[in-house]
């Protein structure tokens, strides 16, 4: 499952709260969320809003995407001997998605 998180609908801020109720849990000694409520508010807006979830995406893995496109556009000029360089520039990118396929791999 993807992890999200919660953002303001208007700047699209972090810095956002929601109303609930808390009850005293007697074992662990700390107030537990028992019931969160619609109303939501931005504190940087400084206003109610609307919440959006975002699913929160690795850089790695958004960065590894991004090369796989570029890897796939430039596929189509390898054969073009006016392209300079093409044949050096994808063996780079190659080399670039190994690392981060591999840092990934890794955690």
């Amino acid at each position: 499952m993807a992890k999200i998180k919660i953002v303001c609908a208007e700047c699209e801020g972090e810095n956002v709260v929601r109303d609930a109720w808390a009850s005293w849990d007697v074992e662990t000694q700390k107030w537990e969320a028992s019931s969160v409520f619609d109303d939501a508010r931005c504190e940087d807006c400084d206003r109610e809003v609307s919440l959006n979830e975002v699913e929160i995406v690795d850089p790695r893995k958004a960065a590894l995407d991004a090369l796989s496109a570029a890897q796939d556009f430039m596929n189509g000029f390898a054969d073009d001997e006016t392209q300079e360089g093409i044949g050096d520039m994808l063996d780079d990118i190659g080399a670039a998605m190994k690392g981060l396929e591999e840092g990934l791999a890794h955690g």
